[in-house]
Parts: C-alpha cells; sequence; structure tokens
C-alpha cells in the first residue's frame, strides 16, 4: 500500500541546503528517487529526481555530483565576507 509524503511531515523537518534526504517513490519492481532539501529557511521545500532503482537494472542517477544538481539557488542572495590575514 502507497503513502503518499505530505508537505506538512517534510516542513517538519530541518531540511538545510547541504541535507542528504532521499526518498524512495514505489512503482512496480521499480523505485524513483527523489532529494529533497531547502535552500533557506522560510522557502518552499525543493523535490528533484535524482534517479531510479530496479532489480534488473540497478541504480540508474540523473546526476553523480549533489552539487551539480543543486547549482541553482532560486536568486538567492549569499553575504560574505573576506578576511586576509597577514603573519607577522
Amino acid at each position: 500500500m502507497k503513502s503518499p509524503i505530505h508537505n506538512d511531515i517534510l516542513t517538519s523537518l530541518n531540511l538545510r541546503f547541504g541535507s542528504d534526504v532521499t526518498l524512495f517513490e514505489e512503482q512496480s519492481s521499480s523505485f524513483i528517487l527523489h532529494e529533497v532539501y531547502q535552500i533557506q529557511d522560510q522557502q518552499p521545500i525543493v523535490k528533484e529526481l535524482i534517479g531510479f532503482w530496479s532489480q534488473r537494472r540497478g541504480l540508474r542517477m540523473t546526476s553523480e555530483f549533489v552539487w551539480e544538481r543543486r547549482k541553482d539557488l532560486g536568486g538567492t542572495e549569499l553575504s560574505l565576507a573576506i578576511v586576509h590575514v597577514i603573519n607577522i
């Protein structure tokens, strides 16, 4: 019996940008894999297809590298600081 993952359950989790959370959705004799994360607090949860698994074909990923999949920050502004220290 399939049980849908509800958004209220996902929003109760701390899904930071660097989180490693994978959802598996059973479909016949295979599974669809999605990763879920949030770019920042108060932003919507991102659910992205990352691959498929079946006993016959094994694991097939859309991209091997997580940071390649997460390169679009959706216009989020980043604050950065650089501290240059000279040792005397």
